[in-house]
């Protein structure tokens, strides 16, 4: 078995070792008292100034009015009497609304 070296013990009045530090960290000595430092000298002061652009004044915009299409340019849609592709609202909204009652009296 190999014997360990000496260690010199820093802290005599002190019963416990310190341990050992962990790998890749070493021990150091560190100030505990209280540090206070007096400050005798002003520091430095500086001012400095920030130029802004000023904001040029516009005119103020135009409400919006949307021109009227000239009658060249609307388009019609001609629908005819009875034609079979168009929606009949009362034909097609009569099953709706029976199921819409029904659930609801349910």
């Amino acid at each position: 078995m190999p014997s360990q070296p000496s260690r010199k013990n820093i802290y005599p009045n002190r019963d416990i070792a310190t341990p050992e530090p962990v790998p890749g960290r070493a021990h150091i000595d560190i100030q505990t008292e209280k540090y206070v430092e007096q400050l005798t000298d002003k520091p430095p002061e500086s001012e400095a100034g920030v130029a802004t652009e000023f904001y040029l004044d516009r005119p103020p915009v135009p409400l919006f009015q949307p021109r009227m299409p000239s009658k060249e340019n609307c388009k019609d849609t001609q629908i005819y009497d009875g034609d079979p592709d168009l929606f009949d609202f009362n034909r097609e909204i009569e099953p709706m609304l029976n199921v819409l009652c029904g659930k609801t009296l349910e």
